[in-house]
């Protein structure tokens, strides 16, 4: 059966339409596909980059540390700082993120991503203990620094006042929660006040029974109580170095 021109020209115009939505089809795809490709390449690229960043944030944060120790406060904020970079650093969407599975170059960098996020964590769980601390230090030292300004507005034979300030020192000391790292100076201190007081408590019966040679040997243990105290500094330090050690070992590897 013969078509007429009109079926003809219908049947070429329905061609030529299918042949045009074909060809929009297919660039469509193509542009689709060259897009993916881009996006692709920029977030890993991305990834790369967050990478470097956080290892030179990190590394900025404990060198600040070790110049601005006893600035807890922004020692803590750049800790908080780092905890958001933990969390979002190299991201990558899971629409790209199964390249890892094909792509050698997206698995090194997905490798390297997971890499610097241990090394963060261990970071910012080293500069968070020194961060604590340094804050239990301050704690510390203001409760022996109180007691010492409350003694030297004391007179000198004013041996009950002393002992007084020194029994309310242990209880300050007492209430102080301190880092672990603390913990040897704390039960030091502690110690070495109780020893303060008791050599006190002789001093004052010893003054006020007016025996000389008890009170000569009172003083004297007084002082020696004074020179454990004094000594509290050593095992601080001690215990600091160890921190700032582990600090080193972790943040070396960056």
């Amino acid at each position: 059966m013969k078509r007429t021109p009109q079926e003809k020209s219908s049947l070429r115009e329905r061609f030529v339409h299918k042949k045009y939505i074909a060809v929009f089809v297919c660039g469509v795809l193509l542009v689709s596909i060259v897009g993916y490709v881009y996006w692709s390449v920029v977030v890993w690229q991305r990834a790369e980059a967050s990478s470097r960043q956080a290892r030179q944030d990190s590394k900025a944060s404990v060198q600040f540390l070790r110049e601005n120790k006893s600035n807890v406060n922004e020692i803590t904020k750049r800790i908080e700082t780092l905890s958001k970079t933990i969390g979002s650093v190299c991201y990558v969407p899971s629409l790209m993120a199964w390249q890892v599975h094909v792509v050698r170059h997206a698995k090194d960098t997905r490798d390297n991503c997971n890499k610097t996020h241990n090394e963060l964590t261990e970071v910012r769980t080293a500069l968070s203990a020194i961060s604590a601390r340094v804050r239990s230090e301050q704690d510390f030292a203001r409760v022996m620094t109180t007691a010492q300004a409350a003694l030297e507005k004391l007179p000198q034979d004013g041996y009950t006042a002393q002992r007084d300030t020194w029994v309310n020192c242990a209880a300050a000391i007492g209430r102080l929660t301190t880092h672990q790292s603390l913990k040897t100076t704390k039960d030091t201190a502690k110690n070495a006040v109780a020893e303060v007081v008791a050599a006190y408590d002789k001093l004052i019966v010893a003054d006020k029974e007016q025996k000389r040679t008890e009170f000569d040997v009172a003083i004297s243990e007084v002082e020696k109580a004074y020179s454990k105290l004094g000594a509290i500094q050593n095992t601080s330090v001690d215990s600091y170095a160890q921190l700032v050690d582990a600090l080193d070992e972790v943040s070396a590897k960056l």
